[in-house]
């Protein structure tokens, strides 16, 4: 242990990873933050007050995090991309559907996916409380033109104000390598379209289905739990960074 901060390192495949923490920048960490086991925080994510954390429960979860600054001793540092979900669902949802999506969440926060969605509450909140605090990172893709505007919720990592009202429901979708569509009104109604019209891998998980003749059902993957969601949404992110990103 140094005194401003300590090395950590875990085995991942035929070599060790390492990270510079520093514990005593946890004072300026949100309180939010402070429930996450384990905080790692790494240097070189350090962005003003803005700090990147992991939770590092076992070797295996370590690697499955893809953090850069992350790397074998003796090997120049390589940035590797971590996938993208996008998570999409009602502002009003209640009950049942918070829950999947916070479970959606947790998931992927565990599987050190980036969770990107709308920043607001319902559907959206929820996911995000579940990644942030399983260590995960979430993205939120604003309304408004300003957090006075369009406050976002107390779990988004990273605001984005757009400034462009419902138009910004297209990023939302868009910025994924996969959709997961819980629950949902028009908005979510919304994306789930631009997703499919840009064939864009996408999960639903209780959310819209529909009664049209000329309607493909192949386009939503259909999932019951959150779990499945995920690992279904994952694969389909990865497959689609394999052929291209087509």
């Amino acid at each position: 242990m140094m005194q401003n901060g300590c090395q950590i390192g875990r085995e991942c495949g035929s070599g060790s990873l390492s990270v510079a923490t520093d514990f005593q920048a946890l004072q300026d960490v949100k309180p939010i933050y402070k429930s996450i086991p384990t905080k790692v925080l790494c240097e070189s994510h350090k962005r003003g007050r803005v700090l990147r954390l992991a939770a590092v429960r076992t070797p295996e979860h370590w690697c499955r995090l893809r953090a850069i600054g992350a790397r074998k001793p003796n090997s120049p540092a390589a940035i590797v991309a971590a996938v993208i979900i996008s998570v999409i669902g009602g502002e009003g949802a209640t009950g049942e559907s918070l829950r999947l999506a916070e479970e959606v969440g947790r998931e992927l926060g565990w599987r050190g996916v980036t969770l990107v969605c709308g920043g607001r509450g319902g559907v959206m909140e929820a996911a995000c409380r579940g990644a942030l605090l399983a260590g995960g990172h979430t993205i939120g893709i604003l309304p408004g033109r300003n957090a006075a505007e369009t406050p976002p919720n107390a779990y988004v990592e990273f605001p984005i104000f757009t400034g462009i009202g419902y138009a910004r429901n297209a990023i939302v979708a868009l910025t994924g390598e996969a959709v997961i569509a819980i629950s949902g009104s028009y908005g979510t109604l919304s994306e789930i379209a631009y997703a499919l019209i840009n064939q864009v891998p996408l999960v639903g998980l209780d959310t819209w289905d529909f009664d049209y003749h000329d309607w493909e059902p192949s386009g939503i993957v259909r999932a019951t739990t959150a779990a499945e969601a995920v690992e279904k949404a994952v694969a389909m992110a990865e497959a689609r960074r394999a052929g291209g990103g087509k």
